[in-house]
């Protein structure tokens, strides 16, 4: 059953989601980061190494072709991270990582929730 659905089947987001793939940075750790989908709320992400649940960082990040071009930082807290099962990882070992947002701005807010609608 896919992580993000309820029992009966549907969406358990209660915000948009854009599945268009972007790099972010970590900061304070030597962590290789690629977006998977972002709401206004989090994000989740592969990554080159697990992190532990509940680990706090400092999250930062460009939208692809958005038309305002700077990043948007904010601290994130990992809620889940998994291996990745996905056939492109073949060899590689990575983690499926979700991130909630704990300190974003309302103007960030809104920038991802327009991301997330184009």
């Amino acid at each position: 059953m896919d992580e993000n659905l309820n029992i009966n089947g549907c969406e358990r987001r209660r915000e948009s989601r854009s599945d268009k793939n972007f790099s972010l940075q970590l900061s304070g750790s030597d962590v290789v980061a690629e977006a998977i989908d972002i709401t206004t709320s989090g994000l989740s992400c592969l990554l080159n190494k697990q992190l532990p649940e509940l680990s706090e960082m400092k999250v930062e990040f460009l939208l692809p072709k958005s038309r305002d071009e700077s990043s948007i930082s904010c601290s994130g807290v990992v809620v889940r991270s998994t291996p990745a099962r996905r056939k492109s990882d073949k060899g590689r070992k990575r983690f499926v990582t979700a991130l909630y947002f704990l300190d974003i701005d309302d103007s960030a807010r809104k920038r991802i929730s327009d991301f997330t609608k184009q």
